[in-house]
């Protein structure tokens, strides 16, 4: 008994469904029975959106070259190239830019552009496709976040750095920058954070890294409360990326709010790791802050002050004369594995 059901395919009842099986042969046949290339489903989309939400390239060429535009629009203002960049589609994706590079900087309804969705997959690849295409990087989604800031969220150290090179090549000019608008590095959401600040927050000691090392960000950087991001790190017993900040050079005992160093704030929140971190790099235990306690008269915590007053006593003994109290040797910050592109 002959299947002759399975060598047969699936009948399509539009064009849109056509496109989305990737069926090549039932669309051209769909289009030459005279069907409506601009025909589109509930949700907006375009047959266009179809193939280049599932990536089928030689029906989006096709599509492309029966005259459908690829700024056709989606009720939520989505291009098909934002489609291909959501299903990391790199190849469709080179198809619709080739046919207008600026599909690849509009942003949707949501202020979303087709490098948020690229940025958000990870995908390096498609990342640096969108950026061939010289494509804008100021736009943003609509909490304010750029493709930097996500990046800079999810932990991904090698597409900052891709993207910071990219807006070095590509400042804003002058009327651009009197407007407010200024380089991804350094713009903030609506939250009025710059991507720095969520890479500290969320702990991506590599991201850190590639901020500081590229000196577009001070370690001296400081979050919308006007407090260190150094200090922060402390407060949050993030040892590794405090080793970042040491290591890119942040003065140990700067001062922060209510005259607090990193250490008051290690003491604070009982931290002996930090504590000892902190002293190995310099910290002062004699200095005060703004109502004249020292860190281990903060400290609430036996070690943390035992150790800051031994260390003390230690630092006093290398100076018998008193005049200045000179700290154990330094202990070199071991300087964080580097991030290779």
């Amino acid at each position: 008994m002959s299947n002759t059901a399975d060598t047969k395919r699936a009948p399509h009842d539009s064009l849109y469904e056509a496109a989305a099986s990737g069926d090549l042969e039932a669309v051209k046949t769909i289009l030459d029975n005279g069907a409506d290339i601009n025909a589109v489903d509930s949700l907006g989309s375009s047959p266009l959106h179809a193939a280049a939400k599932e990536g089928h390239w030689d029906i989006a060429r096709l599509l492309v070259e029966k005259g459908m535009s690829p700024w056709t629009r989606d009720g939520n203002k989505s291009l098909p190239i934002h489609d291909a960049a959501r299903g990391n589609h790199i190849e469709t994706g080179r198809l619709l830019l080739e046919c207008d590079r600026a599909t690849g900087s509009h942003s949707n309804k949501n202020g979303t552009t087709p490098l948020h969705f690229a940025v958000e997959s990870g995908n390096i690849e498609l990342v640096q496709l969108l950026l061939s295409f010289n494509i804008v990087t100021t736009a943003s989604s609509y909490g304010g976040e750029t493709a930097l800031h996500l990046a800079a969220k999810n932990g991904q150290p090698e597409i900052c750095e891709i993207l910071m090179k990219y807006d070095d090549a590509h400042k804003p000019g002058l009327f651009l920058r009197m407007l407010g608008i200024t380089v991804p590095v350094k713009m903030k959401d609506f939250c009025n954070h710059t991507p720095i600040v969520y890479a500290v927050e969320e702990g991506h000691v590599d991201v850190v890294d590639v901020f500081l090392r590229s000196k577009r960000v001070s370690p001296k950087a400081r979050n919308r409360y006007k407090d260190l991001l150094f200090h922060e790190a402390v407060q949050a017993g993030k040892c590794h990326v405090v080793q970042v900040f040491l290591h890119h050079g942040v003065p140990v005992n700067l001062r922060g709010r209510d005259g607090k160093r990193a250490l008051h704030l290690a003491a604070d929140t009982r931290n002996l790791e930090m504590a000892r971190l902190l002293l190995e790099n310099g910290a002062s235990t004699k200095i005060k802050d703004s109502i004249g306690n020292t860190p281990s008269e903060r400290s609430r915590d036996a070690e943390v002050t035992m150790l800051i007053r031994n260390w003390a006593d230690q630092a006093a003994a290398l100076d018998p004369k008193g005049k200045k109290a000179l700290p154990p040797p330094k202990a070199a910050v071991a300087a964080p594995p580097e991030y290779v592109a």
